[in-house]
């Protein structure tokens, strides 16, 4: 289904989603009860408020939006076991770039420059570590990333977990623990099962549409020319099931 406004649904209360000091999305197709469940369980685990979105299918994504071609010579660069070519995009992920296109218009047109969401996908597992759970380690990160950077300026999206392909910075900011958290910068990463995302950030990929690459790659092409700064924690406290 497409994801409009009607299409957002309530998991838990709404004073609760307040005072996370972010909002929590995550992108589920309407036929996938199973994995919906899934995600919610995870969230109710981890004391974690939220909303569903119902993902975009790749036959209603206009062109404009998301490519249906990408080339991957980029992306070799990188992943040393495939060969540069052209490649179709499928409609999973014409699917899944569209809905997280969506996600960014909603987040860029919000009153509070300052206010992040976190996105989703509905096969993110969530941790917690050392007693603390997922929803404390990551308002922990997002204080942290906010005393460092201009949120407010500055396009910063902050990964909770992914595959790292190459660090930007030797440099780590040290978010002291239980549980230790160091925060870096990438220069290059998989995955969009779970990022932190503001506005700035929002708007910049926006600028740069139609998503020509899965997701996860057309991002990392914009942290690569500078346009994105990917914030990295570590350890991972999500990663796809």
């Amino acid at each position: 289904g497409r994801g409009s406004p009607q299409s957002i649904m309530d998991l838990g209360a709404d004073d609760d989603d307040h005072e996370q000091s972010f909002d929590t999305v995550y992108i589920n197709l309407t036929k996938r009860t199973d994995r919906r469940k899934l995600i919610q369980t995870e969230m109710r685990n981890q004391g974690l408020r939220g909303r569903r979105f119902s993902a975009r299918n790749g036959d209603d994504v206009k062109d404009s939006i998301v490519a249906r071609e990408w080339h991957s010579k980029l992306n070799c660069l990188y992943d040393k076991k495939t060969l540069p070519c052209l490649h179709k995009m499928s409609k999973g992920e014409r699917g899944c770039s569209g809905s997280h296109a969506a996600l960014w218009k909603q987040v860029a047109k919000r009153d509070d420059a300052s206010r992040p969401m976190l996105i989703l996908e509905d096969d993110a597992v969530l941790w917690e570590k050392s007693g603390v759970n997922f929803t404390e380690m990551t308002r922990r990160m997002i204080a942290s990333v906010e005393q460092m950077y201009d949120v407010e300026k500055e396009p910063l999206m902050l990964y909770v977990g992914c595959e790292v392909v190459q660090w930007r910075d030797p440099r780590r900011v040290t978010i002291e623990g239980p549980p230790v958290i160091k925060l870096r910068e990438a220069e290059y990463l998989w995955q969009t099962s779970s990022y932190i995302i503001w506005p700035a950030a929002a708007r910049e990929l926006l600028s740069h549409l139609p998503i020509d690459s899965p997701t996860d790659c057309f991002i990392s092409k914009l942290v690569l020319e500078g346009r994105i700064t990917a914030i990295v924690g570590s350890p991972a406290i999500a990663e796809q099931r």
